[in-house]
């Protein structure tokens, strides 16, 4: 008995042998990176402000690079090796004896300690001489700016207001001092500092009883500088 066989109707999206080869053609394109996929940065979920090219900087923009809060130029250089600077002349103390915890002279300024207004650097060093060797143990405090101290040969005292501007203390000690002329010499410290305008100032609170042979006897030399 002979059987009639109806063909099937296949639905529209069905893998014939034509759908089937214009698949393999796709994928071999993108086998083969020859077939771009153009992506809308308007259909991406990017954030606002987002690095697309539209946002990009035109070629040839100028990048400003800032030292101490100012851009890098011929009057702001870059400076990356360390540099010494001085402190103001003209720093007097007392010969009568001072107590522990005295003001010892008025504010010292060191000029210079940042290469633009309100730059920061970093102190690497400092030296303090004692020129008639009298050892003193004291406490060096530095300012990012003027601050009013207590008179010399005071109990120390600064304002809570002027404490704002506190940046780090460095002790000195007298048995690290000797001979005629001493030098105090503390290891590298490497403290950051910044400062209102270009300068430090320095404060020095004793902290022992004291009495100096002359009224020039302390001295700040050259400080190192990073900044």
């Amino acid at each position: 008995m002979p059987i009639e066989i109806t063909p099937e109707v296949l639905p529209a999206d069905a893998a014939t042998e034509t759908t089937s080869a214009a698949l393999l053609t796709e994928l071999q394109l993108k086998a083969d990176l020859t077939e771009t996929q153009p992506v809308s940065a308007a259909s991406l979920p990017l954030p606002s402000g987002a690095a697309t090219s539209a946002n990009q900087l035109a070629d040839g923009h100028d990048v400003n690079v800032q030292q101490g809060n100012a851009d890098v130029s011929s009057t702001n250089p870059l400076y990356t090796r360390p540099r010494r600077v001085t402190s103001t002349n003209g720093f007097t103390h007392q010969t009568s004896a001072y107590a522990a915890n005295d003001t010892c002279g008025s504010l010292i300024e060191i000029t210079t300690c940042a290469l633009a207004s309100g730059g920061t650097g970093l102190l690497e060093k400092l030296a303090v001489i004692s020129k008639s060797g009298v050892g003193f143990d004291a406490l060096f405090h530095f300012y990012s700016q003027s601050v009013t101290l207590s008179a010399d040969n005071a109990a120390w005292s600064v304002s809570a207001a002027d404490s704002a501007y506190w940046e780090f203390s460095i002790p000195v000690a007298r048995g690290q001092f000797g001979g005629l002329t001493s030098i105090h010499a503390p290891r590298q410290v490497y403290l950051p500092y910044a400062c209102t305008a270009t300068s430090l100032f320095v404060g020095i609170q004793i902290l022992i009883a004291t009495t100096f042979t002359t009224t020039t006897d302390i001295s700040i030399k050259p400080v190192r500088i990073l900044g």
